[in-house]
């Protein structure tokens, strides 16, 4: 497993491991700590620690000489260069086409979400108020070339008569996505041992969870026994949206993931029912530099104007933009 991988999971482990001197800490200097209140802080600190949670540390390889391509809408694009700060728009995983999301587990996955949703559920309310919140934006890996595939210009391209934006570096918080059987097994022999190792440090995270539990009182057990539960099912999810079908191995896809509750910076689109917009400062400005290219849709009738367009309403606001470029695909 990656180094920093360990050290966040591990971090969160030794957290679990001292709740209950945290709790006794509290109660020991008078400070009022009913079940609402115990509940709230855990929360609130697990939040802290599962946002520095690496996942898979893929930074170096971004490296390789690959570019990155993210295909949207023109409307999405221009939405995006008209914030006051630009964001980059995230899709509820919940509304995906792809049947299988976030339900492929690579091997001891499964086993280790029943034990965090029991735990999670300690109160009985993790499932109902918590379905499926998990957000993300996604790029396509490959040479030059990337941001005019045909392929990727009809399943996200807006059929053709949107817009590619390349770049050829993503910046830290990317992840390349795994790819498995629908089973959950996997050929690369490096990787497998990486979801073998996650699955015994989230083992060892529910270990931990469970003799804190043991070790506190009985009137704080359920308010703590749950928070625990949903930190680890929050981690949990953030791996299973890094695995898809193998199937869809050819997209060489990369993601920004956001796990519920929010990890950063948010705010809702309130035009778009289901979206939200999340703040990929570096990735955008990624776009803004040198090598970079926005790539018009094969379909987009009036190549030109939608060039002169773009570069209008980005003048005033003094945004550098990279070239613009027009497909050379053909599209039926």
């Amino acid at each position: 497993m990656e180094q920093k991988t360990q050290k966040s999971l591990d971090s969160l482990i030794t957290y679990v491991d001292g709740i209950p001197n945290r709790i006794r800490k509290r109660l020991n200097t008078g400070t009022g700590m009913d079940e609402d209140k115990i509940r709230k802080w855990i929360r609130e600190e697990l939040q802290r620690e599962v946002r520095r949670i690496r996942f898979y540390d893929d930074t170096r390889d971004q490296r390789t000489g690959s570019c990155f391509a993210h295909y949207t809408s023109w409307s999405s694009f221009l939405a995006i260069l008209n914030q006051e700060r630009p964001l980059m728009r995230m899709y509820n995983y919940e509304t995906a086409n792809d049947p299988l999301e976030g339900q492929i587990y690579p091997e001891g996955w499964k086993e280790v979400r029943e034990r965090a949703r029991c735990m999670g559920s300690f109160d009985g309310t993790y499932d109902h108020q918590h379905p499926g919140d998990t957000y993300g934006c996604s790029f396509s890996s490959g040479a030059e070339d990337i941001g005019d595939d045909l392929t990727l210009w009809r399943l996200y391209g807006n059929n053709g008569d949107g817009c590619s934006l390349m770049m050829r570096s993503l910046g830290r918080d990317m992840y390349r996505i795994r790819y498995r059987k629908q089973d959950g097994s996997g050929s690369n022999r490096e990787e497998v041992e990486e979801d073998k190792a996650v699955a015994r440090q989230m083992n060892d995270l529910l270990c931990a969870g469970e003799q804190a539990i043991d070790n506190i009182g009985h009137g704080y057990r359920q308010p703590v026994g749950s928070a625990i539960g949903d930190a680890a099912q929050r981690v949990l999810e953030g791996y299973c949206h890094l695995v898809k079908d193998v199937a869809y191995s050819n997209e060489r896809e990369w993601r920004r993931i956001v796990v519920r509750p929010p990890l950063g910076e948010t705010c809702f689109d309130a035009n778009v029912a289901g979206v939200r917009r999340y703040v990929e400062g570096q990735a955008f400005k990624n776009l803004l530099v040198t090598g970079s290219v926005i790539t018009i849709g094969p379909k987009v009738s009036n190549p030109k104007a939608v060039r002169d367009y773009v570069k209008r309403s980005t003048h005033h606001r003094d945004i550098r933009l990279p070239s613009i470029r027009s497909s050379t695909k053909s599209y039926r």
